[in-house]
């Protein structure tokens, strides 16, 4: 008898940027502009939280149509958990500018302009609507950005489906 099983992994990339230098997404797509602005970097895994597991098999049953259109960034520092469901400080949120899937790979792309979720931050989250909505994945950065008014942001999650 064959088995199947598929496994889901999440990664999230945050970039904060002199806004010198990179003022919108497309000059954070411009290896010069954004090598020379770059002042932050974090990358790594995120969870997949449970209401972000229920909500993508929603998505492929068809039973919902509600997909991950946000990000959101905050202050909190509570470790990341499958149950959680909101930021634990949220200091703003954005529309994901571009979503699309490459192979097995959903991609997310974010841009935090000089007057969006400025303060410090530790944690963000996908979400599917602009306020509350549900979850789909949580990641604590591993230091603080100091986002201001001189500084743009983009932040990049990836899910990527493997069948085992």
């Amino acid at each position: 008898m064959q088995k199947s099983a598929l496994s889901l992994r999440g990664d999230v990339l945050v970039r904060g940027f002199n806004a010198q230098y990179v003022r919108t997404f497309q000059d954070s797509l411009s290896a010069r502009k954004a090598r020379q602005g770059l002042i932050y970097e974090d990358k790594g895994r995120n969870l997949i939280v449970n209401n972000g597991s229920n909500l993508i098999a929603q998505l492929c049953t068809g039973s919902s149509t509600a997909y991950f259109t946000y990000c959101a960034v905050g202050s909190g520092t509570n470790a990341v958990t499958a149950g959680d469901s909101t930021l634990q400080t949220e200091l703003g949120r954005v529309a994901v500018i571009a979503a699309y899937a490459v192979s097995n790979m959903a991609h997310f792309d974010t841009f935090f302009s000089i007057g969006q979720g400025n303060g410090t931050w530790n944690e963000t989250g996908i979400f599917n609507a602009s306020s509350n909505g549900t979850m789909g994945s949580r990641k604590l950065l591993s230091s603080s950005f100091s986002k201001s008014g001189a500084n743009t942001a983009t932040v990049s999650w990836s899910w990527t489906f493997t069948p085992q």
